[in-house]
């Protein structure tokens, strides 16, 4: 069964600029070990999962910042960044 969303989830997903059909639904609920891993102890990346959304740099920045991100993070913000959602800057 496929999992829907009521108007006010589609109305909360587009004030924090989320779009909800960015991605097939297959694709939005499979998920490597690694990422459910990581959702175990990641509220934002749980967020996500739970209501099918892609997991995605954008859609991750946009929930944990309450829809407000910032326009750069500092290398500190991205450190605390699950590994699949860092920006490689290639500074290493």
């Amino acid at each position: 069964m496929e999992p829907t969303f009521t108007k006010d989830d589609l109305k909360f997903l587009k004030i924090v600029g989320i779009r909800a059909d960015d991605m097939p639904l297959d694709d939005a609920i499979a998920a490597t070990a690694e990422e459910e891993s990581a959702t175990e102890h990641d509220p934002v990346l749980e967020f996500l999962k739970e209501n099918n959304l892609p997991i995605n740099r954008e859609n991750y920045l946009y929930v944990a910042y309450f829809g407000k991100p910032p326009k750069e993070l500092d290398a500190e913000q991205e450190a605390e960044l699950p590994d699949n959602i860092r920006e490689d800057r290639g500074d290493a």
